[in-house]
């Protein structure tokens, strides 16, 4: 090639020629690089051989292609050259295998040992930079914390009912309830043995089946008719599927256990907690029935029924007629809560005398609303919010 071509100064990864000094045997300059002499009767592959013109076979521009070349075929001083090359790039894999074919190829006698140490310190410098590299990475993600944090694992967005049905504050409550649940679970850690795999599955199964529980618990709180029975099994089931998808999808712990073993073991359990949160649904509307009809038995209906034609017997209690009037004028008012509580004491409305004498409630609404037991304060809450809005759908 001409030195003036596109490509004549392109430099040789193998010997840092340029490539005009190349032809199809190699460079043709000397050891020194300079223009070789008239190789007289010695053939130039003979110069090569012997130091007299550079031993490069051929050009080549990509260094790890000429590190390959070198490591094979180089001489003492190529090796040189070689490392060299390979610490003014930063490439320490290469600088160190090369060097350590340096000292191979060198004879004990020829050695530098001061040269040797000078370079092994060079590389060793050139790895210790790259694994801090490494390690600065790895302190970025430490700095981090994992994604999906923000996220309460809650498969529906959103509270599914109006703001005046009372089943939105029931929702709203047992939401709350659940996500501590769920940040609690997720806060232990997994200290499953990974060298047995039905130990594996097993332990991965129960705690998706713990999550699943978490927000199926959370459904139950509003099962208060048949039809809302009917509509949380279908809910169960999709649930269920989703999980069972999700794990698919992403093919989780698939290279630790047998994948199809793994959603097998899966869907047995995640069926069985279907047909058990099925059953607690009716056991829950089943008592809050029960518990109504002790109360009053006209006074609940988690199912509502067509209008009917009064019936002959005994009139409507008038006492009862007046306490739903004023329950009605207060909830007329958009008090909720604890304030709604605080405006029936107010006008020394007490709580269902039923309530008081089966059941342990206190007299104030307030009291009851924020009753000391968690489970108490939850269910007189689910009362009060029944009552009123009962008591709001009665002319």
């Amino acid at each position: 090639a001409a030195e003036t071509g596109e490509l004549s100064l392109t430099i040789c990864a193998v010997c840092g020629h340029y490539e005009a000094h190349h032809d199809r045997a190699g460079c043709f300059l000397d050891s020194r690089g300079r223009s070789a002499q008239d190789p007289g009767i010695l053939s130039r592959p003979a110069l090569k051989k012997t130091g007299a013109l550079c031993w490069c076979p051929k050009f080549v521009a990509d260094f790890s292609q000429a590190a390959d070349l070198i490591y094979e075929s180089g001489n003492c001083a190529a090796l040189k050259y070689g490392i060299a090359e390979a610490i003014s790039r930063g490439d320490s894999q290469n600088a160190r295998r090369l060097l350590d074919q340096l000292v191979i190829k060198t004879p004990p006698e020829a050695r530098d040992p001061d040269w040797i140490r000078a370079t092994e310190r060079s590389v060793a410098r050139l790895q210790n930079g790259a694994s801090q590299k490494i390690d600065q990475r790895a302190v970025a993600d430490l700095l981090n914390l994992p994604t999906g944090m923000q996220s309460s694992g809650d498969p529906i967005e959103g509270n599914p009912f109006p703001v005046v049905d009372p089943r939105y504050k029931v929702w709203d409550d047992a939401t709350h309830g659940a996500e501590e649940q769920w940040c609690r679970l997720s806060s232990e850690s997994e200290n499953t043995r990974a060298d047995r795999p039905d130990v594996l599955i097993d332990s991965v199964c129960k705690r998706i089946a713990g999550k699943f529980d978490i927000w199926a618990k959370r459904g139950v709180h509003v099962v208060w008719s048949y039809s809302a029975v009917r509509a949380y099994d279908q809910w169960l089931i999709n649930y269920a599927e989703a999980w069972l998808r999700d794990v698919g999808a992403r093919k989780l712990y698939s290279r630790l256990v047998p994948f199809d073993d793994l959603l097998s073991s899966l869907r047995l359990v995640l069926t069985k907690r279907v047909n058990w949160w099925k059953a607690e649904a009716r056991r829950y509307l089943a008592e809050q029935k029960a518990d109504s009809a002790k109360e009053n038995p006209s006074a609940l209906n988690f199912e509502p029924e067509p209008p009917s034609k009064p019936k002959k017997g005994r009139p409507p209690s008038k006492l009862a007629a007046s306490r739903r009037e004023v329950i009605q004028e207060v909830a007329a008012k958009g008090l909720k809560g604890a304030e709604y509580c605080k405006a029936l004491d107010k006008i020394s409305l007490h709580t269902s005398v039923h309530w008081q004498k089966n059941e342990g409630c206190p007299k104030n609404y307030l009291d009851a609303y924020h009753h000391a037991d968690r489970k108490l304060r939850k269910k007189w809450r689910d009362r009060i919010a029944n009552e009123k809005y009962l008591a709001s759908r009665q002319k």
